[in-house]
């Protein structure tokens, strides 16, 4: 072996050309994760980035009687099935009187949330939840009326376009 002196161990310029070659791999390796990492956030913000200061596909304003919360409730969470919605309650005071209905699918979610200061006015909003295959805003229209049409259903609903 040329590599090898007479008593059998390795030159040390054999040492040195493959301590050359492994830090080049180690750079090439750094190079090579230094992108990845940068197109794994770069694919991140693509898929959550649409989440920041969204604004609403559609939306209208639902004012009615606190006696028809229990019915609002109800009737959301009968067109969160009809729709394969997920269906959540988020309740803000002791007295539930302040809440949010939040309902959710990989394309689209839906709000309904009133607050303190006017529980009997909730404000209703269907947004894009797809970054990557925004929702157009066309497709609620079917949604935004069968909605309105199952809360309809509550005593004193009335419905107005957001202002």
């Amino acid at each position: 072996m040329k590599n090898r002196d007479a008593a059998g161990t390795v030159s040390s310029k054999f040492k040195g050309a493959r301590a050359i070659a492994l830090g080049l791999l180690v750079i090439l390796l750094c190079l090579a994760g230094g992108v990845g990492v940068k197109m794994l956030l770069a694919l991140g913000n693509r898929l959550d980035g649409c989440y920041k200061d969204r604004a609403p596909l559609r939306s209208f304003v639902l004012t009615m009687d606190r006696s028809g919360q229990a019915s609002l409730i109800k009737q959301t969470e009968k067109f969160a099935g009809q729709y394969f919605l997920s269906f959540q309650s988020e309740f803000f005071t002791s007295d539930k009187q302040v809440f949010l209905l939040d309902m959710n699918r990989n394309d689209v979610e839906v709000t309904i949330a009133n607050t303190e200061s006017n529980v009997d006015t909730y404000q209703v909003g269907f947004y894009n939840n797809d970054c990557l295959y925004p929702t157009p805003a066309s497709d609620m229209d079917g949604m935004v009326s069968s909605l309105k049409n199952d809360l309809s259903q509550i005593p004193n609903v009335m419905f107005s376009e957001k202002p």
